[in-house]
């Protein structure tokens, strides 16, 4: 298996430290190979508990858009600072969030073993309805191809290093299009967020996946995913960009 290191991020908040600390805790006592690191986006130099786990600092990119203050903005952000930090990891990334605990070391070992480039593995989230829909899939992946499904899938995601520094940064970017859409209110709806309101317009899920096969393999744990042709759509993404 490659080098393994599972990240997740967090905020310099009391509640999000308690939710580091066990997630720290729970990775360290199912012993879980490689290391854990929180990417935390605190600028606050005075901030106490940085150190009460293995820690990457970074700008919070909350405010991102000063008009849409959205904490998710930090999840692809921080994944890229970090990468851009790291620029010679070459191993496995499994990124997680700070509300999970990790219950046994099997099933991420064995999905490692699954991990490789072009090769990406997710989780199923049956509720993000937006990718069924095609104007909104073709608006947000203009060059996805023709017969190409995109899998509900997030929460998790393990993926090589490589994957991670193209992925990362379209995910950004794909995020911030969704949000600041100036005609959003027309489909966020649409996507699948209960929670959208006339008042609070704006889904809280609001990515589209960007990789994803014509036909996707169904893994072990019913739960995964496995994408095919990531590196190459990728790769074409990186190059427009």
């Amino acid at each position: 298996m490659a080098d393994l290191v599972t990240l997740f991020s967090a905020d310099c908040s009391s509640y999000m430290d308690w939710q580091s600390l066990g997630a720290v805790y729970s990775h360290r006592k199912a012993s879980i190979p490689g290391s854990i690191t929180r990417l935390l986006a605190c600028e606050d130099q005075r901030y106490r508990h940085v150190s009460i786990v293995p820690t990457f600092t970074h700008k919070n990119f909350a405010l991102l858009h000063p008009d849409d203050p959205y904490s998710p903005y930090n999840k692809p952000a921080s994944l890229v600072s970090w990468l851009d930090a790291h620029p010679d990891f070459q191993g496995a990334i499994l990124m997680a969030d700070a509300d999970m605990i990790f219950l046994s070391a099997r099933d991420i070992v064995a999905t490692a073993s699954r991990v490789k480039p072009g090769h990406v593995i997710s989780a199923t989230y049956g509720y993000l309805k937006g990718v069924d829909e095609p104007d909104i899939v073709r608006r947000f992946l203009p060059d996805l191809p023709n017969g190409v499904v995109v899998p509900k899938v997030g929460g998790w995601a393990m993926m090589t290093a490589s994957d991670a520094r193209c992925i990362a940064p379209r995910w950004l970017n794909l995020t911030e299009q969704v949000r600041t859409a100036p005609d959003g209110k027309r489909f966020w709806h649409r996507l699948g967020d209960a929670y959208v309101t006339p008042a609070r317009p704006r889904p809280w899920i609001a990515v589209c996946r960007m990789c994803a096969p014509p036909k996707p393999v169904r893994q072990t744990d019913s739960r995964a995913f496995c994408f095919r042709r990531c590196t190459d759509s990728c790769s074409a993404w990186q190059t427009a960009a």
